[in-house]
Parts: structure tokens; sequence; C-alpha cells
């Protein structure tokens, strides 16, 4: 145990789309411990963070940074090939590991199975639920599909992450 507290905090930030409703969103959600002076440590070095939409954009530009910090990345995406690239360059970089995998957001079960066979390797400390699309479409089937990533996506990220942060905080309490 490396502090007194621990806890949860979730950051939203916002890309601009066309349609607000369906805009791109980003969250990043944190284990975060705290001192005893109560005051947030907001990163090491090493850390096992967990980051979706990571073949291409801000998700690989995302990994890319983390890597260069020394994390053990979880990386997942739709195009696999795009995947294998960014684990090459991370590795390149510095992640002390990268383990990554085709995983669609918009399937809520196949999120939660693989965010929990990543917990299962290493305890994840930081998750970056970065998936999203923005074509510009304006077009029903776009619409429904965009909305269904950017927001079903998150939350098919970002409901499993706090309850497992939940748990890892109530054990924490029981120890």
């Amino acid at each position: 145990r490396t502090s007194a507290m621990s806890g949860v905090t979730i950051r939203l930030s916002r890309t601009n789309g066309v349609w607000p409703i369906a805009s791109r969103m980003s969250f990043e959600i944190i284990f975060a411990y705290y001192t005893k002076s109560r005051e947030p440590i907001w990163y090491n070095n090493g850390m096992n963070v967990l980051i979706t939409g990571a073949s291409s954009g801000i998700g690989e530009a995302l990994a890319q940074e983390c890597a260069k910090r020394g994390d053990r990345l979880f990386l997942c995406g739709r195009n696999h090939e795009r995947l294998n690239a960014v684990q090459l360059k991370c590795r390149d970089l510095g992640a002390k590991a990268v383990y990554v995998e085709a995983v669609d957001v918009t399937d809520e079960d196949a999120v939660r199975d693989w965010i929990l066979r990543c917990e299962a390797i290493a305890p994840l400390e930081r998750i970056f639920s970065n998936a999203g699309v923005g074509t510009g479409i304006e077009e029903e089937e776009n619409v429904r599909r965009t909305w269904a990533i950017n927001v079903g996506g998150n939350l098919n990220v970002v409901l499993p992450a706090i309850e497992l942060f939940r748990k890892r905080i109530a054990a924490s309490k029981r120890d």
C-alpha cells in the first residue's frame, strides 16, 4: 500500500464534433493514490495504463507519451494491424510492456472481459476511454454509429472501470 487513502477520479474532455450530441468525448479514469496530507499523486512513471482507441489519432499519441514514461500499456482499437504498429512504436519508446487486442467498444461484454483480463495481468491505475469517431456525415446511419461508439462505447469502458476501482478501494479498507 502506497498511501493512507485512495479514490477514483473521472475527468471528461470534449473534442468538438459536427453534432453536439455525438461529439467526441474522452474520459480519463484514475485510480488515484493520496498522500497522508490528502494531496493526490496524479502520475508516477511505470503505471499500468489502459487506452481505448489506441490504433490511431489521439489514442495512438497518448499511448506513445505513456510509453516514454515507461508505463505498462493495455491498448485496444478496431484495427489489429495498426495496433501492432503502435505496439512496436511504444516498445521502441520505452514502454515496460505493451499488450494489444482488437476490441469493439460498442460490445459491452467484450469490453468488460478485456478490462478484467488486463486487470488480471497487472492492476490498472489509469484508464483512458478514448475510442471515438467523427466523420461529419450527417446521415442517420452514421449519426447512430457515431453515438454508439462515442457515447455507448465510453459507457462500456467507464462503468466497469469504476466498478473495478470501487472493489479495489473496498478491499483496501478491509486490509
